[in-house]
């Protein structure tokens, strides 16, 4: 079984080219409103966007690929949940990233170890939106808690774990749940909502000193192991599959990768050819360039 899974992972990766992190500051007292023709802050190349992605008549706050023309979101704030129709996100004068209903109450927020030190914010172009000081310390960041995507760049720590969305549109926690654990190993469990019990672990690398869940910038998963990262296992195949197996179009951007935990599990063997088909269908998609 963990052979096919990872046979599955691979399905979404390919070859990504780097990019630097450039900033786009957004200043104290900045906020963004629904209502905004723009409803978001972009990266520098315009690659990724932080802001209200919409959800037919409603919003979600979120990080999404910005130059994809198919729903393309990497993470979600505010546990998922929509917003309504002039919600505002603002960077307070105190450093304080603060989500708020049309009438002004806050509903979620983002406050640092040190608030009182955030000076701006940015979203990079690694998919990474950060707060930051005036020496350009990172004080915060998305990347250290996914939801249910990782990019590549992007490490999962001890304890660090991806939640499924309950359902393709809704972006609440589902019942599938990845995780370092602190003793090292990295499972795949079903949780039981809203109780949050692990049911048994039906996939797991079997290890007692797993660190870190790396996805690299060439497009491959490993989790390094001990401290000094010169031991790891791969998760990923050492020969990727071509995504023009599956998308061959001249204009396929190379640079688009995502791992994300879907909403369908893997442990019902009759329910393989199911999970096969929506990953490639989702990887199809993810590709898809805007015209």
């Amino acid at each position: 079984m963990a052979s096919v899974f990872l046979y599955l992972l691979s399905l979404l990766l390919f070859p990504l080219f780097s990019s630097a992190q450039t900033y786009r500051n957004v200043t104290l007292g900045t906020s963004l409103s629904t209502n905004d023709k723009n409803p978001y802050w972009a990266s520098p190349s315009g690659e990724f966007a932080f802001g209200f992605y919409p959800i037919q008549d409603v919003f979600v706050l979120a990080i999404w690929y910005e130059k994809i023309a198919v729903e393309s979101i990497i993470w979600t704030a505010n546990g998922g949940n929509t917003v309504e129709s002039g919600s505002k996100i603002e960077l307070t004068s105190d450093g304080v990233l603060s989500l708020s209903t049309p009438n002004g109450t806050q509903i979620w927020k983002v406050e640092s170890m040190d608030s009182i030190g955030v000076t701006s914010a940015a979203m990079l172009d690694t998919g990474n939106f950060v707060l930051s000081s005036d020496e350009s310390a990172i004080k915060w960041a998305s990347f250290d808690i996914p939801t249910d995507t990782i990019v590549p760049t992007q490490i999962l720590n001890p304890l660090g774990k991806l939640s499924a969305r309950l359902t393709q549109n809704h972006y609440s926690q589902g019942r599938f749940e990845l995780i370092l654990q602190g003793d090292g190993n990295l499972v795949l469990y079903q949780k039981a909502r809203p109780t949050e019990d692990n049911y048994d672990g039906y996939w797991d690398t079997a290890t007692t000193n797993g660190s870190q869940l790396i996805f690299n910038q060439s497009g491959y998963i490993y989790l390094s192991l001990g401290s000094t990262n010169t031991n790891r296992i791969s998760l990923t195949p050492t020969t990727q599959v071509s995504p023009r197996e599956f998308y061959p179009d001249e204009t396929l951007d190379p640079q688009r990768n995502v791992l994300e935990l879907e909403t369908v599990g893997f442990e019902i063997a009759l329910e393989l050819l199911l999970v096969i088909e929506k990953l490639v269908y989702h990887l199809v998609n993810a590709l898809e360039l805007e015209k």
